[in-house]
């Protein structure tokens, strides 16, 4: 939209009244009035030309309309609402990013997909979900990938989440039909190795994703030196995800994913084009 396009052009100073004879408008009603209008930028644009003093108290929504940032089931329910109100038609036609971050004693991101429907947050480009701990009760309903129609998404970043196994990743990136880069940062993916090329029979696979980027701090990496073996299996899951897309055309991650030579030479063949 054109106003958020003329934001840098904009001067945010404070408001200065013409005149102190003349009644002014209480600081809280105008930032009161900017908030009720968070989830209608165009609006609250359009009020801004009308008053300075209303310019001031909106740059915040201004200028991060174009990320919704959810880190509670309360954000989450805000944002739905909104999203699913005919009225509120921005969402429909502004591009904007989707930032998710799961809480340990109250997890709500199993429910994201289900309360705020990709068709009605029609130009959603990037979606970053982070701090998801899937090992534990709260498990994602099936419906939970079903509802993951977000079509015009193109890049999924999934950071510091922990996973029982891959199926849960791989029904994530077969979900976005039109995802094109995935982005693993410090994720752990426990449990049964997934073998390469072995697609679920039940899941239509994604054929556009073309980049894999995996970041994991080498001095959070325990070098393969668990007692248990936690990390090498993580490790070898997460590679294992990698290997099975077949249509990735690069793939970017540290050295420290493999434990020797033999272990990178054994992985090259399994991304190789046939």
């Amino acid at each position: 939209m054109t106003y958020l396009v003329l934001l840098e052009n904009i001067d945010f100073r404070p408001v200065i009244f013409s005149s102190d004879y003349l009644p002014r408008i209480p600081q809280e009603l105008v930032e009161h009035i900017a908030d009720f209008l968070w989830d209608d930028p165009a609006t609250l644009g359009r009020c801004c030309l009308v008053c300075r003093a209303l310019l001031w108290a909106s740059v915040y929504h201004l200028r991060n309309f174009d990320t919704l940032r959810i880190s509670s089931i309360t954000s989450l329910a805000l944002y739905a609402r909104a999203s699913n109100t005919k009225s509120t038609s921005p969402f429909s036609r502004l591009k904007c990013r989707i930032w998710i971050s799961d809480k340990l004693h109250e997890p709500f991101v199993h429910l994201f997909p289900m309360r705020m429907l990709g068709c009605n947050v029609q130009r959603a480009s990037e979606i970053t979900i982070s701090h998801v701990d899937w090992t534990t009760s709260t498990r994602p309903h099936s419906h939970f990938f079903d509802c993951l129609s977000y079509y015009t998404v193109t890049k999924l970043e999934l950071t510091r989440c922990r996973f029982d196994g891959a199926l849960d990743i791989r029904r994530m990136i077969n979900a976005l039909s039109n995802l094109r880069v995935l982005e693993l940062k410090k994720i752990t993916v426990r449990d049964i190795l997934v073998t390469p090329n072995a697609p679920h029979p039940m899941i239509k696979r994604n054929r556009r994703l073309k980049d894999i980027d995996l970041h994991f701090p080498p001095s959070e990496l325990d070098r393969w030196s668990s007692p248990d073996g936690t990390h090498r299996t993580s490790l070898h899951n997460t590679l294992a995800i990698c290997a099975s897309q077949s249509s990735v055309t690069r793939l970017s991650l540290d050295i420290d994913y493999f434990e020797s030579c033999a272990h990178l030479m054994q992985f090259i063949p399994l991304i190789s084009p046939n």
